[in-house]
């Protein structure tokens, strides 16, 4: 399942640009900043600027969750050409790359970050190399900048699949329980024994996904259908004993037992433990 986090990842880079191109203007002209070349700067700050305005614009959620993945490599075109051309310090330069992989992370599953340490590593540095006095230290920085950049981006990346994964089963759960609480009351209302073995047996297969289900009555020697739903034998049928390959049981009462046909899957500790509630 696409979380809602990944389908927004487009629009979540959109308010960053935005942010960052606004932050930038205002930054041009604090005091301290005659240094900067506001020209480019203030050039740089409105191509992010509208780049930002047109993201929130665009429907993302019809789009590849990775579509929003080159608003990175845009992001660090910029960071590079402010450096370059705009005087930006090289004291706070790599903050911004931090900032662009923390989207990546937030925005993209685990491994993106990986994929963007060649452009990231070329952008960082390619300033440094162009300028006609760079800092001593200003080319080594890129091997501590980027690989914290990549693991910042990891470890958000695993956190947001993790908070997935849980997600995912918070609402599969809620809707077991909605789906069973639903069955209940219709098997309340059923006064004909028949009609509410049959709703269960069908309900069994809503709610576990099985092929079949059917609920038997054992005797001596032999096993008699009650009710079943989906592949399982029809009802009435006599079996010489219950099925057992690919079959989840569950007694009912000291004669009777729901058996679920899942075929080769079997079912985890929360579906075992809604079947006994079922039953």
């Amino acid at each position: 399942m696409t979380s809602r986090l990944r389908t927004t990842g487009g629009a979540q880079g959109g308010r960053l640009l935005l942010a960052a191109g606004v932050f930038t203007l205002v930054n041009n002209y604090l005091p301290g900043s005659g240094h900067l070349d506001r020209a480019v700067l203030n050039a740089v700050a409105l191509v992010a600027i509208a780049l930002g305005v047109a993201c929130l614009r665009v429907p993302w959620e019809r789009l590849h969750p990775r579509a929003p993945l080159p608003l990175a490599l845009v992001a660090f075109a910029l960071l590079s050409l402010s450096n370059h051309y705009g005087g930006v310090s090289a004291y706070s330069y790599a903050v911004y790359f931090v900032v662009v992989f923390v989207w990546v992370g937030i925005a993209q599953p685990p491994g993106t970050a990986w994929w963007l340490v060649p452009p990231a590593a070329v952008t960082y540095v390619l300033p440094f190399l162009v300028a006609d006095d760079p800092p001593a230290t200003a080319l080594p920085s890129v091997t501590v900048a980027i690989p914290v950049c990549v693991l910042v981006a990891e470890v958000l990346a695993r956190t947001v699949r993790r908070l997935e994964h849980s997600q995912d089963a918070l609402r599969s759960r809620v809707q077991r329980v909605e789906q069973l609480a639903a069955l209940a009351t219709e098997l309340g209302a059923h006064l004909d024994a028949g009609l509410a073995r049959s709703r269960l047996c069908s309900g069994a297969v809503e709610l576990f996904g099985a092929e079949g289900a059917l609920l038997a009555e054992t005797g001596e020697g032999s096993v008699r259908v009650l009710a079943s739903s989906g592949s399982a034998p029809a009802a009435g049928a006599v079996l010489d004993a219950l099925p057992v390959e690919g079959v989840v049981t569950q007694r009912c009462s000291p004669t009777t037992t729901l058996c679920l046909l899942l075929g080769d899957r079997g079912l985890g500790p929360e579906d075992a433990h809604v079947l006994r509630l079922l039953c």
